[in-house]
């Protein structure tokens, strides 16, 4: 209920007590001071929530550890868990991840009424560098909206793997050869990385 001052007017700036009313139905409060009219606001209450990514579900950090990484312009996946105190029903609706203020992917949670999660296909991230990138639950008619916390990405150039051969596979001096170069995509490169284009250019050591 409201709180009323002792005329039974409301005060110019009024307090809701908690409600204990059932998660999820719709009401509308209206405030009235003596002959000033009033005015209304419809509200849900609805079910807390926390977001957070799964950090088994996070690009692999390098081999010396540090933040998650990508390779530049190459797309990625995450997971993404909501959690709530729930009972019934299950947590419904949509995750986006976002790069600063940028949507980069959004996909459909599932699960229960305490868990719901969602693996999210992101687009590539074209900019060399650190990036800071955080979950958002957009909520149901249940359960409210939520942010993870920021998570920073490291976005790494994509190094080929290069190889040589030779006919013949020993020349001797003044000998013609033939040089084939073979220009392959890494192999710590994900599946999803296209293979390398442009031109090669051989030049004499030392």
């Amino acid at each position: 209920g409201l709180l009323t001052d002792s005329s039974g007017n409301f005060p110019s700036t009024a307090f809701m007590n908690t409600l204990t009313q059932d998660i999820g139905p719709t009401f509308t409060l209206r405030a009235a001071s003596g002959t000033n009219g009033f005015a209304e606001k419809s509200f849900t209450v609805r079910n807390p929530t926390t977001t957070a990514f799964d950090n088994g579900q996070l690009p692999p950090p390098p081999d010396l550890g540090g933040f998650p990484t990508v390779f530049q312009s190459a797309p990625f996946t995450v997971g993404v868990r909501v959690t709530a105190s729930g009972t019934t029903p299950n947590i419904t609706g949509t995750v986006r991840v976002l790069d600063g203020t940028t949507v980069i992917g959004s996909a459909a949670v599932s699960g229960t009424a305490t868990l719901a999660t969602a693996t999210v296909s992101c687009s590539s991230l074209a900019t060399l560098g650190t990036h800071s990138i955080h979950a958002e639950y957009l909520g149901d008619a249940i359960y409210a909206p939520s942010s993870s916390v920021t998570r920073s990405v490291s976005v790494v150039d994509r190094i080929p793997d290069i190889s040589l051969s030779t006919t013949a596979s020993d020349p001797r001096m003044l000998e013609q050869f033939q040089v084939t170069c073979f220009v392959l995509r890494g192999h710590d490169m994900p599946d999803t990385a296209p293979q390398p284009t442009g031109t090669v250019t051989l030049r004499k050591a030392g």
